[in-house]
């Protein structure tokens, strides 16, 4: 007697065959956005990764929606923007701050909470401009931070260090690369033991990061990574 067995065919990022297609509203039993064109497996799953990574390093992870974008009067050429080289450069100065923070408060016999930094990150292209933009999940200890603080030069909050961190890769003074760094509405999230609400709402607002619309496949650079 002939047996059929029906197997699913995993569809394919067009071009990127190696990437798969994820059209389903939840993954892994999270909920995701519905994006045009669809979300890239492999980059949901790099989510998931690196949001259960920080919640086994802390007991509380303050989780913070950030773009990075160029100005008009520094767009990069050549190779660094092909590389990544300032998206680098702003990790790199971002974690300098932090370690400078910890530093500080050792030194004023201060509590310092263990280091925890995870993140997500994804370039894309405006449709109309055609120039690279960076989105970014910074995840972090929540015993350290529980709020960007207030928007004001004056003042050494989160938000000011993020701001100052993308200013330095920039190599440009921070007042005038204020536009340079947008923070989304609601885009703050505290993450606690038994409170699955609340991880189900980041993950579903930072499931946009996995999007396949706007990303450039073909540009020769990466358009996706994370901390691990």
């Amino acid at each position: 007697m002939n047996q059929y067995i029906s197997l699913r065919v995993s569809k394919r990022v067009p071009g990127q065959y190696h990437l798969v297609l994820h059209d389903q509203p939840f993954y892994k039993g999270l909920p995701v956005l519905n994006c045009e064109h669809g979300l890239v497996v492999q980059y949901l799953d790099c989510l998931h990764q690196a949001i259960h990574s920080a919640l086994q390093n802390s007991s509380r992870i303050f989780a913070v929606r950030v773009d990075l974008r160029f100005p008009d009067s520094s767009f990069p050429a050549g190779y660094e923007v092909l590389s990544n080289w300032y998206f680098q450069a702003f990790i790199k100065a971002f974690k300098r701050r932090l370690k400078k923070q910890s530093d500080e408060k050792r030194r004023l016999q201060q509590r310092v909470h263990k280091m925890v930094f995870e993140y997500v990150w994804a370039r894309e292209c405006g449709r109309e401009s055609g120039k690279p933009h960076y989105h970014l999940l910074l995840l972090l200890n929540g015993h350290s931070f529980n709020k960007l603080g207030s928007f004001s030069d004056s003042y050494e909050n989160l938000y000011n260090r993020i701001r100052e961190s993308w200013a330095e890769a920039l190599g440009r003074g921070v007042c005038k690369e204020r536009a340079g760094v947008f923070f989304p509405d609601n885009g703050q999230y505290m993450l606690e033991p038994n409170e699955p609400d609340a991880l189900a709402k980041l993950f579903c607002r930072a499931s946009y990061l996995a999007k396949v619309n706007t990303k450039d496949f073909r540009g020769g650079y990466h358009v996706f990574g994370s901390s691990r």
